[in-house]
């Protein structure tokens, strides 16, 4: 029998047939030469208040969050998928926050998570039907709870992957009227582990973008700003490490139809790129994908919609001081 099996595999060498790559042995899947990470961000599941007015829509905006985690989980070379914060609708309410929880649960592969205003900025129940801002020590509450919910020691943390870094931060209670405000201890923490890590390129994911690379007036000081505060000092530590490629965030709900998506106001300083990412209420849904490779990152957009990836929005990170590509 095995005399047969061998000229059967020399034949069909000979006429190819293709037998012989039937009868061997599967071979191990060659490894990607980079490594993947899928952004989900602002998933408000199930839906907003508002959404209640129009059923139909709602229904549609909850089965597409459902298709956007069913298309990340048949992609087979993702690493890592991170939700950049505001898993509730509006308010931090614990049974909603539970729910969203099941949906970052049916995502089968690793995930890191991180806060957003709406997980803790609210108070957890509503006054009169509309929302109203939580105490201080209700923002701590919320975000103890956040933490428990998903299993972190910090809202600040770090993550290696191959040669990269990957830091995750989280706004924090503030007395100050703002969104997205790091504490002193977090800004500590965070210049001391870039020091730390000079020699390692690192992807930094929060949940607002940084100052300056958005169109509005959704940044100005003093007021609830879009931006991740305190800009001033966030600046100065990052631009101090070179090192820092990307910052990733959510927040602004900034669709691929919007001019900031991917134009040159993403680049802050010329020297960090910010990585926009769309709400998944938005129709379609947006996915952005990082893809790190040992001398450059490339950011890819899929759009749920038609099932495709949007070339006119690929970019290249070249991890070299180098001017970026475009």
């Amino acid at each position: 029998m095995k005399k047969w099996f061998v000229f059967l595999v020399l034949v069909s060498n000979l006429l190819g047939t293709g037998l012989a790559d039937a009868a061997t042995p599967s071979q191990a899947a060659v490894s990607p030469s980079y490594q993947r990470l899928v952004i989900l961000s602002d998933l408000h599941y199930p839906t907003k208040i508002s959404m209640l007015r129009h059923p139909a829509q709602a229904r549609r905006q909850i089965e597409n969050k459902w298709q956007a985690v069913s298309t990340v989980n048949s992609w087979d070379d993702v690493n890592l998928v991170v939700f950049t914060g505001d898993f509730v609708p509006e308010i931090p309410d614990y049974k909603t926050l539970l729910k969203a929880k099941e949906v970052v649960k049916a995502v089968k592969k690793p995930v890191a998570v991180i806060a957003g205003n709406h997980d803790f900025y609210y108070a957890d129940k509503l006054e009169h039907g509309k929302k109203h801002r939580a105490s201080f020590a209700e923002e701590e509450s919320y975000l103890k709870r956040f933490r428990q919910t998903f299993d972190l020691s910090s809202l600040y943390y770090t993550r290696d992957l191959g040669k990269y870094l990957l830091v995750f931060l989280s706004p924090e209670a503030t007395p100050q009227n703002l969104f997205s405000k790091m504490s002193p201890l977090q800004l500590h923490w965070l210049d001391a582990t870039l020091k730390a890590n000079k020699d390692r390129p690192t992807i930094i994911f929060f949940h607002a973008p940084l100052f300056g690379t958005f169109a509005g007036n959704k940044q100005e000081p003093g007021k609830p700003s879009y931006a991740a505060e305190p800009h001033k000092q966030l600046a100065d530590i990052l631009l101090s490490n070179p090192q820092v490629k990307l910052w990733v965030s959510g927040h602004t709900h900034t669709e691929a139809t919007d001019p900031d998506f991917a134009g040159p106001k993403c680049w802050f300083h010329g020297k960090i790129l910010e990585v926009h990412n769309s709400s998944m209420e938005s129709e379609p849904i947006w996915i952005n994908s990082l893809y790190l490779y040992q001398d450059k990152i490339i950011v890819k957009t899929f759009n749920t919609g038609t099932g495709a990836f949007m070339p006119e929005f690929t970019r290249t990170v070249p991890l070299a001081e180098a001017s970026p590509a475009k």
